[in-house]
C-alpha cells in the first residue's frame, strides 16, 4: 500500500481529531482507529470485515477468532491478519517511523496505536483518552 500526497499533514490532523472523539468499541476503538489512518492514508478499508461488528471486548474477541482462525482473539492476532492481508510489512519497532502501526503489551493488555509525529513516541486511543508511549517500548511495529 502506498501512502497518499500530504499523509505527514493528515496524520497531523487525524491525531488531533483522535483527541475529541469518545472511545467506542466497534466504531473508534485501538483497532478501528489504526484502521481509519491507513484508510485515510492509503484509501484502502483494511477494517472492513470488523467495523461496527462488535460492542465491547468479548464480542471482539470472538470476531477475531472467526475472521482469522486465531485460536485467541488478541489485538495482535487481528494486527497479524490485517497486515498480511493487505502486504504490510513487519519491522523492528526501533525501525519504526511516523504513521506505521505499533503493537505494544502491558498490564492492561494488548493496544494497536501509530508512530506519532516525533518516531519516538507512539499513539494509542484507550478507554481514558489518547496514551502516548515509547515506540521502543513497542512488542511489534509494522510499515503502515
Amino acid at each position: 500500500m502506498q501512502r497518499s500526497q500530504g499523509w505527514e499533514r493528515k496524520l497531523r490532523c487525524f491525531i488531533e481529531a483522535a483527541q475529541l472523539g469518545a472511545f467506542a468499541w466497534g466504531t473508534n476503538d485501538c483497532c478501528s482507529n489504526v484502521c481509519d489512518w491507513i484508510r485515510l492514508a492509503t484509501g484502502e478499508d483494511v477494517y472492513a470485515e470488523f467495523r461496527g461488528q462488535y460492542a465491547d471486548a468479548a464480542s471482539a474477541a470472538a470476531l477475531i477468532r472467526k475472521v482469522t482462525g486465531a485460536a485467541v482473539g488478541s489485538v495482535e492476532s487481528a494486527a497479524v491478519y490485517i497486515t498480511a492481508k493487505y502486504g504490510m510489512a513487519e519491522i523492528a519497532p526501533k525501525l519504526a517511523q511516523r504513521g506505521d502501526v505499533v503493537l505494544f503489551e502491558g498490564t492492561e493488555g494488548q493496544m494497536l496505536g501509530l508512530v506519532s509525529l516525533h518516531p519516538s513516541r507512539s499513539v494509542f486511543l484507550q478507554e481514558q483518552g489518547l496514551l502516548y508511549l515509547r515506540t521502543d517500548a513497542c512488542r511489534r511495529a509494522w510499515r503502515g
